[in-house]
């Protein structure tokens, strides 16, 4: 059928139905689609699109701008009587074409590591690999906490060794919001501080020289885990570190640690050495996140 009979247009509340319809196998577990819908459809940071064929939605995908210049591309999903036609595509060029009409100066968006249909209409839309995060998941441990919240006197120290950090470097300078990944700034930095979520490390209590860094936040699907948004440390210090920020959770009520860690081998040595789990089934399972500058 001629492809230019494809609509993609905002989505609406009828649309649900239809979306809900093929999305509901995505995966073995089903898909998160129907349980982020509505949300979604009145979220004011971007769009939810969907694309439509002679009266039938066969595409939906979400456009999200994580500050004024940064968009995050989510959600893509084909109905599976229409795949392998350029729908995934041309879906894809128009959220693009849309990001770059509201002002967005990159666009990102996370695969799994093996969707290989996907890493080729990416990278044929100028888009790039740029990082790949793993999930890890810990028990919250009780005991004494060593590493210590930071105050507002800190934040040129904090910022600092964020520059300076190997983390930073092999993550793309990215930190991760939940399943969605922006570029980490000294604003973000000062916000955790405020908040009270930017824990600093040292080699020895009160030698005030930071050695360690963590931005925190509660998982917004696990009530009980305290999730690790960025995390970076000398390396000799990673593994008590890791192991600390365990005992943070338990401090805080909580069960359990989540983090997506950057695919970096000492960095995932360090985190298991510290009682830390691959947060997924399979053998491996990785993001790749992709990145295109407009």
């Amino acid at each position: 059928m001629d492809m230019t009979e494809i609509l993609i247009r905002p989505a609406s509340a009828a649309d649900k139905a239809a979306v809900v319809e093929f999305t509901q196998h995505t995966w073995e577990h089903g898909d998160y689609i129907p349980e982020v819908y509505d949300a979604w459809l009145v979220d004011p940071r971007g769009p939810l699109l969907v694309a439509e064929e002679e009266g039938k939605v066969i595409a939906i995908g979400k456009v999200t701008f994580l500050g004024p210049h940064q968009a995050w591309l989510e959600g893509l999903r084909v109905h599976p009587e229409h795949r392998r036609r350029g729908v995934a595509r041309r879906f894809l060029a128009h959220q693009l074409a849309l990001a770059r009409e509201k002002g967005a100066h990159v666009v990102r968006l996370a695969t799994a590591w093996n969707n290989f249909p996907i890493h080729k209409i990416v990278a044929e839309q100028g888009m790039c690999h740029v990082a790949t995060f793993v999930p890890f998941i810990a028990e919250a441990e009780k005991g004494p906490v060593r590493s210590c919240v930071l105050s507002s006197v800190d934040l040129d120290a904090a910022w600092d060794f964020v520059l300076a950090s190997d983390v930073y470097r092999h993550s793309a300078r990215l930190y991760d919001q939940g399943w969605a990944w922006k570029e980490l700034d000294k604003e973000r930095v000062a916000e955790g501080i405020q908040k009270g979520e930017a824990v600093g490390w040292h080699r020895q209590v009160g030698d005030g020289l930071l050695a360690g860094l963590a931005l925190l936040s509660h998982d917004w699907y696990d009530e009980d885990a305290l999730r690790i948004s960025w995390v970076g440390s000398d390396l000799a210090e990673m593994t008590e570190f890791a192991h600390d920020l365990r005992r943070v959770a338990a401090a805080r009520g909580l069960q359990k640690v989540h983090t997506m860690l950057v695919d970096w081998p000492p960095l995932r040595t360090a985190f298991i050495a510290a009682g830390y789990k691959p947060g997924s089934e399979e053998e491996f399972f990785g993001l790749w996140i992709f990145e295109k500058f407009l």
